[in-house]
């Protein structure tokens, strides 16, 4: 993800229920999924987790962002959540799940420098939060994964 660079900005989480689980959306209605993951000091932590789904009418999407959660390190304290959001957007005209996603992490406590506005934006703001939390990561990386 080379080029354009975007930053994130850390604030207090606005969502009333930002450290419970989110309801959960039917499987079929899955979309998209991202995660970044953050190497250092030779460990694995998952910082950003993103899920996107889809309906007739309306995009929804949930964040997840962990600021403790090794997966080589079973030692650790896990499941340490920064925040949790949700977002949604419907209509037509532009892109659906870009602007869910950016409600959903402004109201797990993250303001961008920029509007998302694909889903190579979504990717860019996954490692901009995961930057942002990890500083000193050695390497951010941002996949897509499936259901």
């Amino acid at each position: 993800m080379e080029g354009k660079v975007m930053k994130a900005t850390l604030l207090e989480s606005t969502y009333p229920y930002a450290r419970k689980p989110l309801l959960r959306m039917p499987k079929k209605h899955f979309s998209a999924g991202y995660v970044a993951v953050v190497f250092r000091a030779g460990l694995v932590y998952e910082a950003v987790t993103i899920r996107v789904y889809e309906t007739d009418t309306r995009t929804y999407a949930h964040v997840y962002i962990s600021d403790n959660c090794s997966w080589v390190d079973t030692k650790t304290e896990r499941e340490l959540f920064y925040g949790i959001g949700t977002g949604s957007a419907g209509g037509g005209g532009y892109h659906k799940a870009s602007a869910a996603v950016e409600e959903a992490f402004c109201n797990a406590g993250v303001k961008f420098d920029t509007y998302l506005h694909s889903d190579y934006d979504i990717m860019l703001a996954a490692q901009a939060v995961a930057r942002a939390l990890w500083a000193d990561a050695d390497y951010v990386h941002v996949s897509e994964i499936g259901s």
